[in-house]
């Protein structure tokens, strides 16, 4: 993602929260077939999601920001915070 490279990841939770809608998901090797045709023969599908791609990577998980939530839950442990949605 953070490259500028089109994803294309197998449709489970944890990917779908990290990709979001920068990408394209497959259940099965039909459907992962059937996504790299469209992307071969839609360019600019393909380089708008390698754009949506870089800039989700950019602004989700830099160091930086990374390093904020981490904070801010040792924060919220500190001071006595006990849910996650609580501290961040």
């Amino acid at each position: 993602m953070g490259s500028g490279n089109c994803v294309i990841a197998l449709d489970v939770p944890f990917n779908r929260e990290v990709l979001g809608d920068a990408g394209l998901y497959f259940k099965d090797v039909m459907e992962l077939r059937r996504n790299i045709e469209f992307l071969l023969k839609n360019p600019q599908v393909l380089n708008s999601l390698r754009a949506k791609a870089k800039e989700r990577a950019r602004s989700l998980y830099r160091w930086e920001n990374v390093v904020d939530k981490y904070e801010k839950v040792f924060m919220g442990l500190l001071y006595g915070k006990k849910k996650s949605s609580d501290i961040i």
